[in-house]
């Protein structure tokens, strides 16, 4: 990627494994592209009415001309990052994709 990952923890503290499940996704989407120009991930704990809370997950991801959101929240974190790219990974394929056919006009 050309500009480091910007990640953020808002409402609760980082640990080591969640910052590396980050790391191991978005390299797993650079796999996808060698265009990504930025990748924005923000991790919260939101104080819905549950005792714990739910998690969401915000992953903003920039290519030329292109930049592409994703949101996703669940009960647990790392669902919630899963979950996040999990979708980041199809919407980037599938943009990838329509490109690729544009182009092919």
């Amino acid at each position: 990627m050309n500009v480091q990952p910007h990640v953020v923890f808002r409402g609760m503290s980082s640990t080591p494994a969640l910052l590396d499940r980050i790391d191991e996704e978005i390299a797993s989407l650079e796999t996808l592209s060698t265009q990504l120009t930025s990748c924005h991930v923000a991790v919260e704990r939101l104080n819905h009415h549950h005792r714990d809370g739910v998690a969401r997950t915000r992953i903003e991801l920039a290519l030329p001309g292109e930049v592409l959101t994703v949101s996703r929240e669940e009960e647990d974190t790392a669902a919630s990052i899963n979950a996040a790219f999990e979708v980041m990974g199809r919407q980037l394929r599938d943009f990838l994709k329509q490109r690729q056919d544009r182009r092919r006009m």
